[in-house]
């Protein structure tokens, strides 16, 4: 009886084996040589030679063992190549099944650690007829795959198994033939046939292998669940026990699964899997935004991601790309190709025709030639992708989204895809300068998002930049920054600075015929006369006194201090001069910036912005007076005293009860930010400070009868006999007599005595 059904399934087989096509052998395009035209007679000296040979050519014959030796143990150089090339066998086994037979296969690949036993199992698959096995398994170097688009072009894969071990069982269940059948793989020399499998109940092919005790169990698994990823097929690990990480730094197990328990490892696309990469990708700048770039073609799928992040001071750069941004696959297996380069953050390349891209024979790596082929071809592609990213005009930049792409642009790759006018422009917008509005350094793009009026000066002149505003009120005037650093850029800036209309100060006052008008001068009544608190303070402006005094030692220095850059001293000065407060303002530089003394100007105004004051409008932020959308003006009325808020009742004059170190704060707000100003006295013996106004800037003039809003120094004094002591003998004599003196009340009792006698005089 046994031996009946025996021989029905045999005659079963056979009739299904006869009714398949014969299988098809692909072979490569392959070279062929012919015989030199020589006369044979020319060749007769040599008769074993010519025996030899077919026509006079000598055929290069292969020693079987050596080379099988060779290939099966020498061409694949580790564990995770051996799996890779096992996988992708039964992957494009799946593939085939699904799209001709309507199947719905997936892998199931179980993994016991402790045994050290690995099985990759093809379900619902097509397995494999005994003549594909005989004509083309065997046979190393042949081929049934003819599709180029597909894994499995060489017929070496066969042998990869040696990577992982000596024995390899191979049972398989053939949707062809309805064959089943197992064999033993032994070393890559040879397979011997084993008793027909019993369980397996549906297409496919199963592998079945025991892994090297040399071999790492975690380093495979983290291989598989990349390997698999792309694969299009449904794979699913089943971890039969944990995997043992005693001793392991955590780097090399997190996001690997150790745990036992089954796990599903494809397939997902690769934009799914870049975005996120990008995601969960570990930085200490945190994500703001993400950019896509996506090009398909017939030969690769590229998906790119320029990763915008927010860095210090909460300005916004995209991630510059490094050696670790980009991933590249062949028909969905990450394969190397050192030295292609794009322009992401992060960037995942498929190639997607394996005969026109080869890769190495052992399928580690892309062939140079096939690096560079499709290099040219992404790139070219991505010059139409990128045009997003051209400038048309300086507009364009300030309205851009992508600013913090333009700011590292070189450092991006992105240069060579890009027009020659959004490079320059780059460029330009990066040159650091200087301004009178802007403490420290500022840089070209920080102008333009005020104005595009820009103008250049040598040096920030007072009486320049107020002619060159006198004709242009929204001029934004700056000079380069440290010399030093502009003679080390290889940027020709002045050349930039043409191109994208800047326009030069000088020229403009000659062309315009701009010239200084006197300044009216102002007698206040009375300007009273104090001893100003420590801190540096100038004459410069007026006539003969140039230098700068210091009544603070350097050690004195504290957090009360501001650091102020040198261009923008003046102003803060005359600011320190006109209220008795605690703060000290000094000259910025590189000793106590280094010793982390005093407080930057920028760190300073910063943190009065965030300060709540009454308001006009109610109340807010300081800095909201100046950011909010509803354009209405604010009023502050500060009062060093609180008893004076009770008497006054003007429901414009919303009062604040504060002393001169929070006028200080607010004035320095004020000015720091560019916002015009004023002073002025609302008859309540208080001090008004108005936003948006449009008055001088400069034009404060404290009550002189209430000493405790801020009495004047010893500045004033000067100013106070500039405009009045017409004798100009006299006023030198005074200015100084002021020079040398460091008392305000010598000074204010100098001043009375000119003032007196220029009167008596007239």
């Amino acid at each position: 009886m046994k031996l009946s059904i025996n021989n029905n399934r045999t005659n079963e087989n056979k009739k299904n084996a006869t009714a398949t096509e014969a299988v098809r052998i692909y072979k490569p395009t392959l070279l062929k040589e012919d015989p030199l035209p020589l006369d044979r007679a020319e060749l007769s000296y040599a008769e074993k030679l010519l025996q030899a040979s077919s026509n006079g050519l000598i055929p290069v014959k292969l020693e079987q063992d050596v080379v099988i030796q060779r290939i099966s143990h020498d061409l694949y150089a580790n564990a995770e190549s051996g799996f890779r090339e096992l996988y992708n066998n039964e992957a494009r086994a799946c593939r085939i099944a699904r799209n001709h037979y309507d199947a719905s296969p997936r892998i199931e690949v179980t993994l016991v650690p402790s045994e050290r036993k690995l099985v990759i199992h093809g379900i619902d698959s097509t397995g494999m007829s005994q003549e594909k096995f005989l004509t083309v398994y065997t046979v190393l170097g042949r081929s049934d795959n003819f599709d180029s688009t597909e894994v499995g072009q060489f017929g070496m894969g066969r042998a990869s198994y040696t990577c992982m071990s000596d024995i390899m069982v191979l049972e398989t269940y053939s949707r062809e033939t309805g064959e089943k059948y197992a064999v033993m793989g032994k070393n890559g020399i040879g397979y011997n046939v084993l008793p027909e499998p019993a369980d397996l109940k549906e297409y496919g092919t199963r592998i079945t292998l025991t892994v090297r005790q040399d071999i790492g169990i975690l380093n495979l698994v983290k291989y598989m669940m990349k390997v698999c990823m792309f694969s299009g097929i449904d794979t699913y690990l089943n971890l039969k026990e944990d995997i043992s990480t005693d001793g392991l730094p955590s780097y090399r197990t997190e996001k690997v699964h150790t745990k036992a328990g089954r796990y599903r490892l494809g397939t997902i696309t690769f934009a799914e899997y870049l975005e996120n990469k990008v995601q969960t990708t570990e930085t200490y700048r945190p994500l703001v935004k993400m950019v896509f770039v996506e090009s398909k073609d017939t030969d690769f799928y590229l998906y790119g991601i320029i990763a915008i992040r927010k860095g210090y001071d909460n300005d916004l750069v995209a991630e510059i790309p490094d050696s670790s941004s980009g991933e590249t696959y062949l028909l969905g297996t990450p394969i190397e190709a050192d030295g292609i380069q794009l322009p992401f953050s992060y960037w995942v390349l498929n190639v997607k025709d394996e005969r026109k891209y080869p890769p190495t024979a052992d399928r580690e790596r892309l062939s140079d030639n096939a690096i560079n082929a499709i290099e040219d071809k992404v790139k070219s592609s991505l010059k139409e992708k990128l045009q997003f990213l051209d400038l048309k005009s300086v507009q364009d930049y300030v309205e851009s989204p992508y600013k913090p792409i333009y700011r590292v642009l070189e450092g991006m790759g992105l240069g060579e895809y890009l027009s020659e006018y959004t490079i320059d422009l780059c460029k330009f917008v990066e040159i650091a300068v200087k301004t009178p509005e802007y403490a420290g350094r500022a840089k070209i793009g920080d102008l333009l998002a005020q104005s595009q009026n820009l103008f250049y000066l040598d040096s920030l002149n007072e009486n320049k930049i107020a002619l060159i505003r006198s004709k242009v009120p929204d001029a934004l005037v700056f000079r380069l920054g440290s010399k030093q650093e502009h003679e080390s850029s290889s940027i020709d800036a002045f050349q930039l600075f043409r191109k994208f209309g800047v326009k030069f100060g000088e020229e403009f006052i000659r062309e315009n015929n701009l010239k200084t008008k006197r300044r009216e001068r102002i007698v206040p009544e009375d300007l009273p006369v104090h001893e100003a608190g420590a801190g540096w303070y100038s004459w410069g402006r007026f006539r003969t006194v140039k230098r700068h005094t210091t009544r603070t030692a350097r050690e004195d220095v504290g957090s009360d201090t501001i650091r102020v850059p040198e261009g923008s001293m003046r102003k803060y000065l005359r600011l320190l001069s006109m209220v008795q407060t605690r703060y000290k303002v000094v000259r910025d530089d590189r000793e106590l910036d280094s010793n982390g003394r005093g407080t930057a100007l920028k760190s300073f105004v910063d943190g009065v912005g965030r300060k709540m004051v009454q308001t006009s409008d109610g109340k807010m932020r300081v800095t909201d007076t100046i950011t909010r959308s509803n354009k209405k003006k604010v009023k502050l009325v500060l009062y060093s005293d609180p008893s004076i808020t009770r008497y006054t009742h003007s429901e414009e004059h919303l009062s604040i009860a504060g002393d001169d170190d929070l006028l200080f704060e607010l004035m320095a707000f004020y000015e720091f930010h560019g916002i015009e100003y004023a002073a002025d006295m609302d008859g309540s013996e208080a001090l008004a400070l108005v936003a948006g106004h449009d008055f001088r800037r400069g034009e404060f003039i404290a009550d002189p009868g209430y000493p405790k809003i801020g009495d004047v120094e010893i500045l004033y004094s000067v100013v106070h006999a500039a405009n009045a002591i017409k004798d100009e003998k006299m006023l030198n004599v005074f200015l100084n007599a002021v020079r040398y003196s460091k008392e305000a009340t010598e000074v204010k009792e100098m001043r009375e005595y000119l003032i007196s006698k220029e009167l008596g005089h007239r």
